[in-house]
């Protein structure tokens, strides 16, 4: 059965990054493309999967001076905590 539920999303623009070195985000890259390239986000340290390597604890300065020097579409998404965990 696929669910009728809806959901909303907000989207912000945002100038101060330091929000990045706070919480998970999931990361959004090449947001246009399809499929785009997808990175988990904890606490300032980008992780992901390619098919040449994995990217692991790359600091949010240096994915954001990438991403603006390549212009690349980019989507930070912020993950909810969980109130248990």
């Amino acid at each position: 059965m696929i669910s009728e539920t809806k959901y909303l999303i907000a989207f912000e623009d945002c100038n101060d990054t330091s929000v990045l070195t706070k919480g998970t985000w999931l990361v959004i890259l090449h947001a246009s493309r399809i499929p785009p390239h997808v990175g988990l986000m904890i606490n300032g340290n980008y992780n992901s999967l390619t098919i040449k390597e994995r990217e692991l604890n790359v600091k949010a300065e240096a994915l954001l001076k990438t991403i603006s020097q390549k212009k690349i579409e980019a989507l930070f998404l912020k993950v909810a905590n969980h109130p248990v965990f």
